[in-house]
């Protein structure tokens, strides 16, 4: 038998499809470029580490540095009282770090296009080539690795739609709702809006107007939360009510800009890319079309209702330990939220005042309890009380939410008072000041105690908390394993334990040193 009659009685091998084809194609160029770049960023790193000694020891080098505006450059991002020889020291150390991250990105950037390669051949590896690829891809854009960054995007993307036409089309792949793709970012980005907005909102004070430009911005906070709403609950008519948003605040933007001469098609392209980007995306896309598909029906929403029902349940172990956990975890991560607000004003991205003395800027596992324990009162009270308006609202979302927000809202106003009276009171007797918080200067305040604009930024948090993070947060545990998150339960403790130990009860660490 011929050797051509053996090859004629096997089957040949299956092309990968043209999209696969081209994507392995970017994936080779990428790999070579990213062997390149990172070759090219490392030497540079090195380079810069060496050079950087012999920079800052050269007066001349320092003198025109300062003639340059280096120290004022420094001081506006938030490093003031600097030696010209320290800002020139910070800006080569940032520098170098950027040469060296961009030299990591390159190998994830040679990571992610060998995965594009293998994808070709074994069609299970192409999910996970496009996620590796877009991040990367994002990163080499970030780190201006342009030519990079849009090869792999575009690669990504052609991996992708291969995927999900391996899996049945867009209409199989995305019925089940848990494929968000690019509208889980828009979640996050709405996400980032909102608390942007509300933070700006927090700072506001009585020496301020409320100007166009703010209430433009209210605007965009309404559809940026309408748009969260949506997309979370996966509701039908999603696009078209989020395209009419979209459309509304372009032409409310458009037309106070011209109004007032402040037009400028440049800045306000810029300034309205991202509502372009959820046009177009929202317009064109299929994956939204088949996802935003849940009728807003009593029905449905009674059934949800009954399914959060079941999360509070005070007779099980696991309810306490949930709570415990949340106490543990929120304690520290509201230190954070701190830091990240006052990093904002210190950045002068929102007015206000901060302390520079203060152990926020340090110490930064120190737990601040009151935010524990207002997200164990979230799942303790306010939780249930959202479910128990529903019923009585018959499951009207909007009425429901909107009570909950008022109720919301006094309850902190009540708390924040009663902690105000106990714990930031009496006023210093020189400066007139509080000691923990001060809200004199704000609009509508009572005894510097509270005030409407923090009342109000507070009962947002609290509703976003009570409708979305804490269910969000009991349906991901429930589906962990008990044991291990017993484990991780006790982990969370005992590491809880260590760090109020260390900034709580201040033990003398260095006292008991041989």
């Amino acid at each position: 038998m011929s050797d051509g009659a053996v090859r004629a009685g096997v089957p040949a091998a299956q092309k990968p499809p043209k999209r696969i084809r081209t994507a392995r194609a970017l994936g080779i160029v990428v790999a070579v470029l990213s062997v390149l770049g990172f070759l090219s960023l490392a030497l540079d790193t090195w380079a810069a580490g060496l050079a950087i000694p012999e920079i800052l020891s050269d007066p001349e080098f320092v003198d025109e540095a300062e003639r340059a505006g280096i120290v004022s450059l420094v001081a506006a991002v938030g490093f003031g009282g600097l030696s010209s020889a320290e800002a020139l020291a910070a800006v080569l150390a940032f520098a170098a770090l950027f040469l060296g991250f961009g030299a990591v990105i390159c190998l994830v950037s040679l990571a992610a296009s060998i995965g594009m390669v293998r994808s070709a051949k074994n069609p299970s590896l192409r999910n996970r080539a496009f996620g590796l690829g877009l991040v990367s891809g994002i990163a080499s854009l970030l780190t201006l690795r342009l030519v990079s960054g849009v090869l792999l995007i575009v690669s990504s993307v052609l991996v992708h739609s291969q995927y999900v036409e391996d899996k049945g089309g867009a209409q199989a792949f995305y019925a089940d709702g848990k494929h968000l793709g690019f509208m889980r970012f828009v979640e996050f980005a709405c996400i980032a809006e909102i608390i942007m907005n509300v933070t700006l909102l927090l700072f506001i004070t009585k020496s301020e107007a409320f100007d166009g430009e703010w209430w433009i911005n209210f605007v965009l906070l309404l559809m940026m939360s309408v748009t969260l709403w949506v997309i979370w609950n996966r509701k039908s008519h999603g696009r078209e009510i989020i395209l009419a948003m979209v459309a509304a605040y372009l032409l409310i933007n458009l037309v106070y800009y011209v109004a007032t001469g402040a037009f400028e098609p440049i800045t306000f392209l810029f300034n309205s890319f991202w509502p372009l980007v959820m046009l177009v995306y929202f317009g064109f896309s299929k994956q939204a079309r088949v996802i935003l598909s849940r009728p807003f029906k009593v029905e449905t929403r009674a059934a949800e209702l009954a399914a959060e029902d079941k999360l509070w349940n005070p007779k099980s172990a696991a309810f306490w330990r949930n709570l415990v956990l949340y106490f543990c975890i929120f304690s520290v991560v509201g230190h954070w939220m701190e830091w990240s607000v006052c990093w904002l004003i210190r950045w002068g991205i929102v007015p206000g005042t901060y302390d520079p003395n203060s152990g926020i800027w340090h110490d930064m596992l120190n737990p601040f309890f009151v935010y524990g324990a207002a997200f164990v009162v979230i799942g303790l009270i306010l939780f249930p009380v959202k479910n128990w308006l529903m019923k009585m609202m018959h499951n009207k979302v909007p009425v429901a939410l909107l009570v909950s927000f008022v109720v919301n809202t006094a309850f902190c106003a009540v708390i924040e008072l009663v902690l105000g009276f106990t714990c930031n009171w009496p006023p210093d007797p020189v400066t007139g000041l509080l000691p923990l918080w001060d809200y004199s200067n704000m609009a509508f305040n009572f005894m510097g105690q509270i005030c409407l604009l923090n009342t109000t930024f507070f009962g947002v948090m609290a509703t976003l908390m009570t409708w979305l993070v804490y269910p969000a947060l009991e349906k991901a545990f429930a589906k962990i394993p008990k044991d291990v998150m017993n484990i991780f339960t006790v982990v969370i403790i005992m590491f809880f334990v260590l760090v109020v130990c260390m900034y709580v009860i201040n033990l003398d660490l260095a006292g008991l040193a041989v």
